[in-house]
Formats: C-alpha cells, structure tokens, sequence
C-alpha cells in the first residue's frame, strides 16, 4: 500500500540529501525484491486457494505467524489509511480558498506563538 505520507516523503527525501542514486536504490530494490515477493504471495494463495492464516500454516505451521501478521497489518492500514486521505482532501480542497490556513500566524491573545517566529508555516504544522 502506498499511502500519501511516502508519496510525499519520496521527492522531500531525494532533494533533502541531494542525491540521485537514492532513486537508483529504490528502483532496484523494489525490482529485486519488492515484485517478487508480491508474485510469491500472489503464487502461494493460488495454489492453497485459502486465506493468509490457513495458506501459512498449511505450508508450516509455525508459519502461521505470518498470516496473522499479514492479517493484522491488513487491519492496521485500513483503520489508518482513511484518515490520511481524509486530510489530503482536505487541504486539497483548503488550498482552493483566497487565505490558505498556513500563510499566517495566528494572533493568540495578543501574542503570537513560538513557532510563528521562524515562519508561518512551521505554527500550522507543528501546533
């Protein structure tokens, strides 16, 4: 699953350590490594022609593991992943308006915050 938050670390995580080869490395493990393992799990519930829980423990069952862990992983991006999507649309729709919620600091009972002294941004994502 790719959620929002590695399709935004992805570009910041090229251009913060000025390298390319990060790019390269991910090309080349995600071919190595990544679609393999997608067509192994793909291949093996085929072949069983069963869930993740009874697949894993009929090839072994100590491996049952692995299929709750698949289960429960299955369970943690679907109770998250919705939220994710909910801010993205959200400031997806926010950043249609004239006043963009994070283009100013916010004055609080006279004073701004701490935060607003670096720049206005920084307040919106971090308070």
């Amino acid at each position: 699953v790719i959620s929002a938050k590695e399709i935004w670390r992805f570009p910041y995580t090229i251009m913060g350590h000025d390298s390319g080869i990060f790019v390269l490395l991910y090309l080349i493990f995600t071919l190595s490594v990544g679609i393999p393992l997608v067509y192994l799990e793909l291949i093996i519930g085929v072949r069983f022609r069963v869930g993740a829980i009874k697949c894993f423990n009929a090839m072994e069952e100590r491996a049952t593991g692995i299929g709750v862990s698949q289960l429960l992983l299955s369970f943690f991006i679907l109770v998250y992943q919705p939220l994710i999507m909910a801010w993205a649309l959200y400031f997806i729709f926010v950043s249609f308006g004239t006043i963009l919620p994070w283009a100013t600091c916010p004055v609080i009972n006279g004073t701004m915050s701490t935060c607003c002294i670096q720049d206005s941004s920084t307040y919106y994502w971090f308070e």
